[in-house]
């Protein structure tokens, strides 16, 4: 049963040497693929085990686009780039803190990530427009490193007696890090390899088409396109995906962040998606295309053919992309909340709701099931 606590800032400290130790669950990643191109979508999962002979408590919900989880790529030379996340608006917001108990020997999902490597928008930062100039078919290694915000202490403290609490809370260093954490960085060998020249010029395409107010702006460690001051909100909504003789927002669709492609670059109909996805060569810029043109072409056709497709890509799909992309789609779910998409999008969920299995936070259970996504 998950124990709402009390509301913190989320904030990034350092390790603190601390008078008590409280028990702290084995973190663990997996990522897919590991060998990319440009324009590639990492699919990444973080696990915590319990190692221990008890339960422990660690938090419900890990936010990356709250700095819970971040994502850097560092070359040869020890360089490094950070892989952002996107938020539609950016603000430093308190949270009620959730706890969920784990259980000895348990492992629990607490990020099932997707982010594109790179993203459109840095396709010239300095960094990576020097490695992609240089890059051949034989690949240059990168190191993926994920950090992770750990508060043992925080979701531990009911093991403390009620005076040992007291004198925990006295002491000014203890008292500051039980509502910050620590950071443990976890980190996985990527190859990424030249592209075709064809698709890499296509690439170039969007980037040079795409005006650069529709680009997200860095903040607070995450990207934000609401935060940029030339970009209207009619512009941020506009409305460029045709289904059932309407028009709406690419990010009911697609996956947020991803431009690859976006508007002004990205189809307008589900078959003009599908032609995209068979011109490009097999990789995760492919799949995400392919599963964008799936989601639009069933909410525009209701054609139980392509839940038949979408269910045997799933089935044989590699276990940590399925993982991510299945959440994503409940998130696409449960972000057409008033829209008359929202019966399309719950079958589309329905179809591969068996291989999503990250826990579903228990503040956000009473939604989704108002929404008809959970029995």
């Amino acid at each position: 049963m998950n124990t709402m606590i009390f509301t913190i800032a989320m904030t990034i400290l350092l390790q603190p040497t601390l008078k008590y130790e409280f028990p702290c669950p084995r973190h663990s990643m997996k990522c897919y693929p590991e060998v990319v191109m440009p324009g590639e979508s990492l699919y990444i999962l973080v696990e915590v085990e319990n190692p221990y002979d008890k339960p422990i408590y660690i938090d419900d919900i890990y936010r990356p686009n709250d700095g819970d989880i971040k994502i850097r790529i560092q070359d040869s030379k020890k360089e490094s780039q950070p892989l952002l996340f996107e938020v539609f608006v950016y603000r430093l917001a308190n949270y009620p803190l959730y706890l969920a108990e784990v259980n000895p020997g348990e492992t629990r999902v607490i990020g099932a990530l997707s982010i594109n490597i790179p993203s459109l928008e840095d396709l010239h930062e300095p960094f990576w427009e020097n490695h992609l100039k240089g890059i051949s078919s034989e690949g240059k290694d990168f190191l993926l490193q994920v950090s992770v915000i750990s508060r043992p202490w925080a979701s531990n403290f009911k093991l403390l007696k009620d005076n040992e609490f007291v004198d925990f809370l006295t002491q000014k260093t203890n008292a500051e890090h039980l509502l910050h954490g620590l950071e443990i960085t976890l980190g996985q060998r990527i190859l990424m390899k030249s592209r075709p020249v064809r698709e890499m010029a296509m690439i170039e395409r969007w980037y040079d088409n795409t005006p650069k107010e529709f680009f997200p702006e860095p903040i607070g460690g995450v990207t934000s396109l609401g935060n940029n001051p030339q970009l209207s909100s009619n512009v941020f909504w506009s409305k460029v995906i045709r289904v059932q003789n309407e028009n709406y927002s690419q990010w009911l669709f697609v996956r947020r962040g991803n431009r690859y492609p976006g508007d002004p670059n990205a189809p307008t109909t589900w078959q003009g998606w599908k032609e995209l996805e068979e011109s490009i060569t097999p990789s995760t810029m492919r799949d995400e295309i392919r599963l964008t043109r799936m989601v639009i072409q069933f909410c525009d056709t209701r054609d139980a053919k392509v839940l038949d497709e979408l269910k045997n890509w799933f089935d044989g799909m590699n276990e940590v992309q399925r993982t991510v992309m299945a959440k994503s789609i409940r998130d696409r779910a449960e972000h057409t909340y008033g829209e008359k998409l929202l019966p399309q999008f719950g079958e589309i969920y329905q179809t591969i709701r068996e291989f999503d299995v990250v826990p579903i936070p228990e503040s956000n259970e009473k939604h989704l099931r108002n929404l008809g996504l959970l029995e």
